[in-house]
């Protein structure tokens, strides 16, 4: 789903889902942000935020004639959801689906579960989009909770705007509910932003949850990760992770976990943890000259189920 700013999709990003320097320069010039459609009355439909694509190359809201309980890479869901084998929504699409990714290997498929999404940028673009998660997990009863810098400055922007998807989201409670998506015959997805915290570990009195993800999440690369993640690990809250390089997460693994585990959690000892290849990685590698590894946007995935003390 886009709209707004990135109703010209093909002329802001690369290939990879990154912005372009030419994109790069007029968003700066056009005061652009991430979220900026939330202060909108309304989403656009699908079809308009798909403004690009055809009938058949976008999924809509229609039901699945059936379940999706096979649903293991790009090939399976194509035919799932009935789209063209050349269409180019997955390059919008793999964010969600490393998302259900993240939920099946964490064991988040059924029941009641409230998810907090940790560093949430681009994703408040394409909001609609996660409604995918209800077919695609259609005895999950999801609240998806988005958590960044980027969040709490557009709900703050967003007190000068009454009528904006944001404030008319706002209830009694802590989180401000944007989006839901409820279809009859699978599972129902609740999008919500936490308005007062720029990071997780900044949270002092609600910090349960069934469970934590974050795409493209850079643990290696910001200082901040090591206070959420010793927050993660001291709560026992399962937790995954994408990055773009599986030197990144080797880095985590070998180096970065023992280190935070000697400085911040010398009394807990991470579990059944691993690292592995995302089958809903964005199609395409990223053009980095320098890198002589694999580097894709959400490509890799480290994978976190608890901890023991």
């Amino acid at each position: 789903m886009m709209g707004g700013a990135y109703e010209n999709l093909s002329t802001m990003l690369d290939s990879s889902g990154n912005a372009v320097p030419e994109a790069m320069a007029n968003a700066a010039k056009s005061s652009f942000q991430n979220g900026s459609m939330l202060l909108r009355s309304k989403f656009p439909s699908l079809k308009d935020g798909w403004v690009k694509l055809d009938d058949g190359e976008f999924p809509n809201e229609k039901e699945p004639e059936k379940r999706s309980e096979n649903v293991n890479n790009w090939k399976d869901y194509m035919e799932f959801r009935g789209l063209s084998p050349t269409s180019v929504a997955p390059f919008i699409l793999h964010n969600v689906l490393s998302v259900f990714q993240m939920l099946k290997e964490l064991g988040i498929t059924s029941g009641k579960k409230l998810v907090y999404m940790l560093g949430a940028e681009i994703e408040m673009n394409m909001v609609p989009v996660f409604g995918e998660l209800a077919f695609l997990l259609p005895d999950l009863d999801l609240t998806l909770v988005m958590i960044s810098p980027s969040v709490k400055k557009i709900c703050k922007q967003a007190n000068d705007f009454p009528n904006s998807i944001i404030s008319k989201g706002r209830r009694e409670g802590i989180n401000t509910y944007i989006y839901e998506f409820d279809p009859s015959h699978f599972g129902r997805v609740q999008i919500g932003l936490q308005p007062s915290i720029d990071l997780f570990h900044e949270e002092k009195e609600n910090i349960s949850c069934d469970a934590a993800v974050a795409l493209n999440a850079g643990i290696v690369s910001y200082q901040t990760w090591i206070h959420t993640f010793a927050l993660i690990v001291q709560h026992d809250i399962p937790f995954a992770a994408s990055d773009h390089s599986i030197s990144i997460l080797h880095n985590l693994t070998e180096a970065a976990i023992p280190g935070y585990a000697q400085m911040y959690m010398p009394k807990f000892e991470l579990k059944r943890y691993e690292t592995k290849l995302n089958p809903f990685h964005c199609p395409v590698t990223r053009d980095i000259g320098i890198m002589t590894l694999p580097n894709v946007n959400n490509g890799y995935l480290f994978i976190c189920r608890g901890c023991e003390t």
